[in-house]
Order: C-alpha cells, then structure tokens, then sequence
C-alpha cells in the first residue's frame, strides 16, 4: 500500500488547501514565529503533545504515524 492509499483513507477534516497553509505559514513568517502548526486539527495534536515528555511524545508519533 502507498502514501496516497493511506491518504485517501484519513477524514477529510484532516486536510487544508494549500492556499491556506501557504497564508498561515507566511503569516507565521512575518510575525517572526520559528514554529507554526496549520489547521484546528495540527493545533489541537500540538497542543495536547506538550505536556507530554520528549521521548514519550516521539515514541507515541511514531507508532500512532499512519504512514508507516
């Protein structure tokens, strides 16, 4: 199975156009944030992420990454 069969299956309230992640991004750029997470759903992963342990976090990530 490849990355665009394990893409299609996620919900599309995953997803952004990439018109906005472009703005968002740029935005981000000229407010002189290093870091920037597009969308409500990146938002809400990074937010309940930080609380967690360094390690923790990458160990959860990688097992929870649908890509692998």
């Amino acid at each position: 199975m490849g990355t665009r069969d394990v893409a299609d299956r996620l919900p599309g309230f995953l997803w952004q156009q990439p018109e906005e992640v472009v703005r968002e991004g740029w935005d981000a750029v000229r407010a002189g944030k290093p870091v920037c997470y597009t969308g409500v759903a990146n938002k809400v992963s990074a937010a309940a992420m930080r609380p967690i342990p360094g390690r923790i976090g990458y160990v959860l990530g990688r097992t929870l990454n649908p890509f692998e």
